[in-house]
C-alpha cells in the first residue's frame, strides 16, 4: 500500500536473491525444494520515491517428509509386520495409520499390521503412514495377503497288515510349489518313499496306528 502520491505502483524484490519469486501484483512463491530453514525478505519499493520501501518477512521450511519400513511384505492369515515410519522436518513426528482397502487386517498405533485370520484370495493391501505435523506427507507399504498353504492326505486312515503297502496321495493348495516331504511317527514304523508309498513293518507283534 502507497500513500501520500498518486503513483500507487511498487517493483517488488526478494532477499536473498533466487529464494522464490514474486509477480508484479505481489504473488510471492516460494522454491519447489526447500532443505533448510531460511529468511526471506520481500521487498516493495515505491516507483514514486525508490527510498520509499517496506518487507514482508517470510520463514520457508523444509516440506515435512514420511518414510515407511519396509516398503513391502508378504503374509499369510494372521501373520504380523512392524511397519517403522520415519518422518523428518518437524518435531511432531507421530504419524496416524490406514488401510487400504479398509478392513483388511488392523494395524496398531505403533504400525504392527496384523493379517486377517483367514484369506481366501491374493489380496494386495496398502498399510499408509500420514504426518500429524502435516496431512498432506505420507508414505505407504505394500503388502501381499496370501491363502495360506494347505495340505491334505488320501486316503486319511488305512488298515495294513505286515509288510503291506498304501500308496499314499498328497495334495496342495495355495502354491506353486506342490511337493511335500513324507515322513513317519513314530521314527522306524514302516518306510514311506518319495512318492507316497508307505510299506508297513515286515513283521507286527501288537496292534498300533
Amino acid at each position: 500500500t502507497v500513500t501520500n502520491t498518486s503513483n500507487t505502483a511498487v517493483t517488488w524484490t526478494i532477499s536473498p536473491a533466487g529464494t522464490g519469486t514474486v509477480s508484479p501484483s505481489g504473488l510471492y512463491t516460494a522454491p519447489a525444494s526447500i532443505s533448510n530453514a531460511t529468511t526471506v525478505a520481500v521487498t516493495a519499493t515505491s516507483q514514486a520515491n525508490t527510498s520509499a520501501t517496506a518487507s514482508a518477512t517470510i520463514t520457508l521450511e523444509p516440506s515435512v517428509a514420511v518414510s515407511v519400513s519396509p516398503t513391502t511384505a508378504t503374509l499369510f492369515g494372521g501373520q504380523t509386520q512392524q511397519l517403522t515410519a520415519t518422518v523428518t522436518n518437524t518435531s511432531n513426528t507421530a504419524v496416524t495409520w490406514t488401510i487400504s482397502p479398509a478392513g483388511t487386517g488392523t494395524v496398531s498405533p505403533s504400525g504392527l499390521y496384523t493379517a486377517p485370520a483367514s484369506i481366501s484370495n491374493a489380496t494386495t493391501v496398502a498399510v499408509t503412514a500420514t504426518s500429524q505435523a502435516n496431512t498432506s506427507a505420507t508414505a505407504s507399504a505394500t503388502i501381499t495377503l496370501e491363502p495360506s498353504v494347505a495340505v491334505s492326505v488320501s486316503p486319511a486312515t488305512i488298515a495294513l497288515n505286515s509288510g503291506q503297502t498304501a500308496q499314499l496321495t498328497a495334495t496342495v493348495t495355495n502354491t506353486a510349489n506342490k511337493a511335500v516331504t513324507w515322513s513317519i511317527s513314530p521314527v522306524g514304523v514302516g518306510s514311506i518313499s518319495t512318492s507316497g508309498l508307505y510299506t508297513a513293518p515286515a513283521t507286527i507283534t501288537t496292534a498300533q496306528t
